[in-house]
């Protein structure tokens, strides 16, 4: 399969040359270190496990003194744990960074191509092309680990909304890092699964207690009055959040505020009729969903509420057990859950008051289980 600057030069009768390539000094560089470019500026160049990444090589390379320095447009966004961010320098101060890093790593792009002609070692993710249309050729000493997801069943398709690339596996780059240092040690970590929703920072609060952490302040609030019931603690937080509000039960509407955004509610028999109640949302534009755990009343409920969207979480059908995890599975987490004003990972540890990162199988978790990326 040929690279794209074979093409070219094939075409246009000419020879691909070595690019030159001019940089300017960019401070604040420590003496050791790699850079990092996690591109997002397309859905399908963005990969969602970068932060496991870090989590996985951040303490090995800092036993070696070597920094993580992320680089890149200023519209990027920062990833969690990279020891400074230089995105938002000029492309020759970019340069300059690349050409003295120990590695580089990110998303295919120009940055790629620059750590080749420095001849820096690098290790670069492909998303909806081949990587031997692409790959950087310039590297002379030093070498590109080329990472890209499972082409077997499924070809690339060259199109900016695939998610491709989180089929690769965190623990994949992060060992080629270390291997790209000669460093010997080895990655003790294996994906079970990974949500697709694991990522996006959500902020869960049980209402059985009130109070605003600083981090709280300003932000949108999931409130799960279907775990515990408190019209009081609700309404104090609809005063001072913007809300989104997961109910069982009736709430008073001359309560409700212009901070509730979208209500959730759950139902999980047949009975009473909603179809009213829910009508004096609509008129206040709140938007409603209605969620069940009883799969025998689906198609029912969807017919009874035609209007709204009626959805069943799929993963409650599945027997999670031994066989799926093994009891040293653990998980990580970018929700936070607040629950006696304690913070958890979890609705399930939440309601477990279980402050590890130990996977405790139960109803809670079938839940869940998307945002969560779970591993041994």
């Amino acid at each position: 399969m040929s690279h794209t600057a074979e093409v070219y030069a094939k075409d246009l009768g000419v020879k691909i040359g070595q690019p030159k390539i001019t940089e300017h000094f960019i401070p604040g560089l420590p003496e050791k270190y790699i850079t990092l470019y996690p591109s997002n500026r397309t859905k399908s160049s963005t990969y969602n496990y970068w932060q496991i990444v870090i989590f996985l090589i951040k303490p090995i390379l800092l036993k070696e003194k070597i920094r993580i320095i992320q680089i890149g447009d200023q519209k990027e966004k920062s990833v969690a744990g990279v020891c400074d961010n230089k995105s938002g320098s000029s492309y020759k101060q970019m340069n300059y960074a690349i050409s003295k890093a120990l590695c580089h790593v990110g998303v295919e792009s120009l940055t790629g191509h620059v750590s080749s002609v420095y001849d820096v070692p690098s290790v670069i993710l492909y998303h909806n092309l081949f990587k031997e249309n692409c790959k950087p050729l310039w590297h002379k000493e030093n070498e590109c680990i080329n990472l890209e997801p499972d082409w077997s069943d499924v070809k690339p398709s060259y199109f900016n909304e695939n998610t491709d690339i989180n089929k690769i596996k965190p623990e994949i780059i992060a060992q080629n890092i270390l291997d790209q240092l000669k460093i010997k040690e080895k990655i003790n970590f294996k994906t079970i699964l990974a949500g697709e929703f694991f990522g996006q920072e959500v902020l869960e609060v049980i209402p059985n207690f009130f109070g605003l952490n600083d981090f709280m302040k300003n932000k949108v609030l999931t409130i799960r009055g279907d775990l515990h019931h408190d019209e009081d603690i609700i309404f104090n937080y609809l005063k001072t959040n913007q809300c989104a509000l997961h109910i069982s039960k009736k709430i008073p509407l001359e309560k409700i505020t212009k901070n509730l955004k979208h209500i959730i509610f759950h139902i999980n028999e047949e009975g009473e009729d909603f179809n009213d109640y829910f009508k004096n949302f609509k008129r206040s534009q709140i938007t409603i969903s209605i969620y069940t755990e009883n799969k025998d009343i689906l198609n029912d409920l969807r017919l009874k509420y035609f209007d709204y969207e009626v959805y069943y979480n799929k993963n409650m059908d599945k027997v999670f057990n031994e066989d799926d995890f093994s009891e040293n599975s653990k998980y990580l987490s970018t929700k936070i859950v607040i629950s006696d004003s304690l913070i958890y990972k979890s609705i399930s540890s939440a309601l477990e008051l279980d402050k590890t990162d130990k996977l405790i199988l139960n109803k809670h978790i079938k839940q869940e289980i998307n945002s969560l990326y779970i591993y041994e």
